[in-house]
């Protein structure tokens, strides 16, 4: 089965240095806070750690509690079970003419969870990125009620196939 959702981001702008990720990770964990997909880039003397997590809320104050300077901004999620998500999700979006800001993938290592991806997205337009990849991987709605979604093509297509 294939999720597509808005979820809440936490970047967390930390030093350039690696204990400072993990102090990230373990507030996270003391706090009993799930992360479920993260990304960090460094930008100079800095580094932004990207984090999704099963309570961003709680995650955002706990770490604005420890000191660490935090923001928080809506990206898409879509989660399914085959690895090329990833590239179906970005020719469909390309399609529609929805830029990608940036992206980062997750995969996911529990044993009922083999081969799942996360894909997290953020678009030039999250709330019609969203629609557009519903309607395009989660079946029929009503704009396209008895045709079959396809993998990188509007649904219209993937039922004259």
């Amino acid at each position: 089965m294939i999720t597509v959702q808005k979820e809440v981001e936490v970047a967390v702008r930390l030093k350039n240095e690696l204990a400072d990720c993990e102090k990230v990770f373990d507030i996270l964990a003391a706090c009993g806070i799930e992360v479920l997909a993260s990304n960090s880039y460094f930008t100079g003397k800095w580094m932004l750690a990207l984090l999704i997590t099963d309570n961003a809320y709680r995650a955002q104050r706990a770490l604005d509690a420890a000191g660490f300077d935090c923001r928080s901004d809506s990206v898409i999620s879509v989660d399914a079970p085959v690895r090329s998500t990833a590239a179906q999700v970005g020719l469909v979006l390309r399609g529609a003419g929805i830029r990608i800001v940036y992206s980062y993938l997750s995969m996911a290592s529990g044993s009922e969870e083999v081969n799942r991806s996360r894909v997290i997205l953020k678009t030039s337009d999250d709330d019609r990125a969203v629609a557009v990849l519903r309607a395009n991987f989660l079946g029929p709605t009503m704009e396209n009620a008895g045709q079959e979604p396809g993998w990188g093509m509007p649904a219209t297509q993937a039922a004259s196939r």
